[in-house]
């Protein structure tokens, strides 16, 4: 069920639920309200005062329900005003979720130009295609949210681009907080060293793979030595 439809039934539950409690509320203050103008104006048989009775009732009567129309009025204007900063919420992340696919998409179409076409694995260390690289890749990953971050690792890792030897695109201060790094097998190290790590999702044992890991900002918000 998407996030705007959950967002609505949950509103309406709550209107129904209100809608119902209004409805006995005004039924007992009506009930009462007879019972005491029973009591005070004691009708009887004398027409005056069953006529002044019945006035003093419609009036109750009629005030309950305009304040009851101004309630509902009211309790309507503010489920609109939910619903519409639900459908704004839920339109700025279906906004945010294309534009990050389409940055992440970019960035692998320009990585690939840069690996085939440019020669980046066999580039020199201060090569323009390797700072271009390395520029592309540290703008991309703050725009990216924790699956799309360890996309980018992984990517990089396998594209043999972070060896901890001679690492093609360095990672030091690069935003991967929060990213999701379950699926990153480094079995043969890579070189993560300064990078911000803070709050990822991955386990010890497999970060441990990782042979360079010195001034990195673990998840817990240690730094390594």
């Amino acid at each position: 069920m998407e996030p705007l439809e959950r967002e609505n039934r949950r509103l309406t539950g709550k209107e129904a639920i209100f809608g119902i409690a209004i409805v006995v509320v005004v039924a007992i203050l009506l009930y009462v309200s007879w019972r005491i103008l029973n009591y005070y104006i004691a009708p009887g048989d004398d027409p005056t005062q069953r006529k002044d009775f019945v006035q003093a009732f419609a009036v109750i009567v009629g005030g309950l329900a305009a304040f009851g129309t101004l309630l509902i009025g009211w309790r309507n204007l503010r489920h609109q005003q939910r619903a519409l900063l639900v459908n704004q919420r839920n339109t700025q992340e279906v906004e945010n979720t294309r534009a990050q696919s389409s940055a992440l998409q970019s960035y692998f179409e320009q990585m690939g130009d840069l690996l085939l076409d440019k020669d980046l694995r066999g580039s020199r260390e201060d090569s323009e295609v390797r700072i271009l690289a390395q520029a592309q890749t540290h703008t991309v990953l703050p725009t990216l949210n924790s699956e799309r971050k360890g996309s980018v690792l992984i990517f990089l890792y396998k594209s043999n681009l972070l060896n901890a030897s001679k690492p093609i695109v360095n990672l030091g201060g690069a935003a991967l907080n929060g990213a999701n790094l379950q699926g990153a097998y480094l079995q043969e190290g890579a070189y993560l060293q300064e990078a911000n790590l803070y709050r990822a999702k991955v386990t010890k044992e497999r970060l441990d793979t990782a042979r360079s890991l010195k001034g990195a900002t673990m998840p817990d918000g240690s730094v390594h030595d």
